[in-house]
């Protein structure tokens, strides 16, 4: 990596990544949810800048990779009641 240049991870990186969240993994809530915490929305308490760190578990039950030209992924995803996608996506994108 020189120049600030980032190097584009294969395909078979991003696949062992994603077997990793399957069946279920502990992922971070984002902080902009409508997940009640303590009787109140998760987004009015962000939105006040009072940012609260919580995990759920979260279930993929199973992906499809359906695009990928680096540094887009496009997936079909089949996930739990309750999953949230952009958590799978930061998940991921920390990972890799």
């Amino acid at each position: 990596m020189e120049n600030g240049t980032v190097e584009a991870p294969t395909l078979a990186e991003i696949e062992r990544k994603l077997q990793k969240l399957i069946p279920e993994y502990e992922l971070p809530l984002p902080a902009f949810s409508a997940k009640k915490i303590a009787g109140k929305r998760s987004y009015h308490d962000a939105r006040e800048g009072k940012i609260r760190e919580e995990n759920k578990i979260m279930k993929t039950n199973s992906y499809e990779v359906m695009k990928y030209e680096f540094p887009l992924l496009q997936l079909k995803l089949d996930v739990g009641s309750g999953t949230y996608i952009r958590s799978i996506a930061y998940r991921l994108g920390k990972q890799l």
